[in-house]
């Protein structure tokens, strides 16, 4: 399939942005490099106190639409007003700190509109350290098919690498009072009505924060009680499958909890086995994260 097919349809990139000027310019002009060119990339500055506004006022290209937040919001809020004042026909999420491979848009463009029972698509990423510009893994490991109303307890989808169709993110939207776990709350509310897909081609360079403990426990416990909430919601739908579905979710909670602890303390113990096996990795892929 090439470009052609593709028919010129706008897609609309939403970055919001809170403070970082150290890796803002190089988000932004992975979108700029995209292969696809037919965009808009929408940046939301949630009342940013560096230099992130200067980088973003700096931007010399008629695709940009800059907004400015005299207050810190949060991401929540930005992705709305992001998605609200979007004119494209598939909506992107964009991080301040990642980096978008050339050909996100146009492969992930291309799946959606060849696939038309799908309402949101993500890829695999691979994940670097900022400091060393070293790629440590690619996450997450194999595609993955997720189809209304089967059951699955989350789902493994990185949040930076979505891109949806307009009209399904327009109606879901994300819940404004959801600190932890935004996007999961979103794909477990829309998930009786919609499908996703997991791409298995890396799109995105995805800069890996270090992520404590109990951040990890606190997303699991998050997505345990939304998606009881989702239950009880919608329990004229579920039925008697709630009383399958709930001890279900109870043990990969559980699973999940003491899984989380187990490789923490055993990491911290450096043992061999623990070793991550080396990743193979493409030499333009390795060329673009150095030239940024």
């Amino acid at each position: 399939m090439d470009k052609v097919t593709i028919d010129n349809d706008l897609v609309s990139i939403i970055l919001p942005v809170f403070n970082a000027q150290k890796t803002l310019q190089r988000a932004i002009n992975s979108i700029i490099k995209q292969t696809y060119p037919v965009w808009e990339l929408i940046i939301v500055n949630d009342g940013s106190t560096d230099d992130s506004i200067s980088i973003i006022r700096n931007i010399n290209d008629k695709r940009v639409k800059k907004i400015f937040l005299k207050e810190n919001k949060g991401l929540v809020y930005c992705l709305n007003l992001g998605i609200s004042l979007s004119k494209g026909i598939y909506v992107a999420r964009m991080d301040a700190d990642d980096i978008s491979l050339p050909e996100r848009l146009f492969c992930q463009l291309q799946f959606l509109k060849h696939n038309i029972i799908y309402d949101l698509v993500g890829s695999q990423l691979y994940v670097f350290k900022d400091d060393t510009k070293s790629i440590l893994n690619i996450h997450p490991k194999n595609e993955k098919k997720y189809l209304s109303k089967i059951y699955y307890f989350s789902y493994d989808i990185p949040h930076p690498t979505w891109m949806a169709r307009s009209v399904w993110i327009k109606k879901y939207l994300y819940k404004e009072d959801n600190v932890y776990s935004e996007d999961q709350e979103l794909l477990i509310r829309a998930s009786l009505q919609s499908n996703y897909f997991l791409m298995d081609q890396p799109l995105l360079l995805y800069s890996q924060n270090e992520i404590v403990l109990i951040d990890k426990l606190r997303a699991i416990k998050n997505i345990f009680f939304k998606r009881l909430f989702n239950y009880f919601r919608n329990i004229y739908v579920y039925k008697i499958n709630i009383f399958i579905n709930i001890p279900m979710d109870c043990l990969f909670f559980i699973f999940r909890f003491f899984y989380y602890i187990m490789i923490f303390y055993l990491s911290g113990l450096k043992l061999k086995t623990l070793k991550v096996k080396s990743v193979e990795i493409p030499t333009k892929v390795k060329k673009i994260l150095n030239d940024f």
